[in-house]
């Protein structure tokens, strides 16, 4: 089965996600990453 998976389709699921982790867990205090260069600062 093939799928297709648009850009604002992706934004859209990352809200979702993050407002229930928020609901569920409080707001957060720290933001861990893997050291991406994608996830670094300029």
């Amino acid at each position: 089965m093939e799928s297709y998976v648009t850009g604002a389709h992706d934004k859209d699921a990352a809200l979702r996600f993050m407002k229930k982790t928020l609901k569920r867990h409080g707001r957060i205090e720290t933001i861990t990453t893997d050291g991406l260069r994608s996830t670094r600062r300029p």
